[in-house]
């Protein structure tokens, strides 16, 4: 039978910048051969292994294998699904496994750029509104002056969105662009002048 539990924080969404420990845990008779944990695809850690004589979270009992993993401040890549994997050979080779979800909910983060800060009246130039964050920011607009140009907007991966406006230069579109990215932790704003 495998445990597997995120002792730090509690919660299976985490803000970034916070540290998550999980204990990766299988019990059986005979006592299970390997203890595995995968971040999808990715062995994260495993027992047996070079390090396992070294490992200070390591227990071994008569029948049980325990240790912890600690991720570092959390990032956008620690999204996904954590897998505690025990494995025994007792007539055969016999698994089990239980899995956490881990998503990084992290602040929003806005840009906005123009391929060309001071176009020539008549030449073509393109403005580039982008919003990343935790969780694919659910709305972004590209404003300039009370005007939405937010018409060709779209997602970009799993964590961002990106909204761009083209025109041609003329005196009535010199001033300030402002982007607005919004999720349910925050709203940010950028503006290019």
């Amino acid at each position: 039978k495998v445990d597997f539990t995120q002792n730090q924080p509690s919660k299976e969404i985490q803000k970034d910048t916070q540290n998550v420990t999980f204990t990766c845990k299988a019990e059986g008779n005979p006592r299970p051969s390997k203890l595995t944990l995968k971040k999808e695809d990715t062995v994260l850690k495993e027992y047996p292994d070079s390090d396992s004589s070294t490992d200070s979270s390591v227990i071994i009992e008569d029948y049980l294998i325990s240790f912890s993993y600690s991720l570092p401040p959390l990032a956008l890549e620690n999204n996904g699904s954590f897998m505690c994997i025990g494995e025994n050979v007792n007539g055969g080779l016999k698994t089990d496994n239980e899995t956490i979800e881990i998503v990084v909910i992290s602040k929003v983060k806005v840009t906005v750029s123009s391929d060309q800060n001071f176009p020539d009246i008549g030449s073509d130039f393109t403005i580039t509104c982008t919003a990343i964050g935790g969780r694919r920011p659910h709305s972004l607009q590209l404003m300039y002056e009370s005007t939405d140009l937010s018409t060709t907007c779209n997602d970009e991966g799993s964590f961002s969105r990106k909204c761009t406006y083209s025109a041609t230069a003329e005196y009535s579109n010199g001033g300030s662009y402002t982007c607005v990215g919004k999720n349910k932790v925050e709203v940010l704003v950028e503006v290019q002048d």
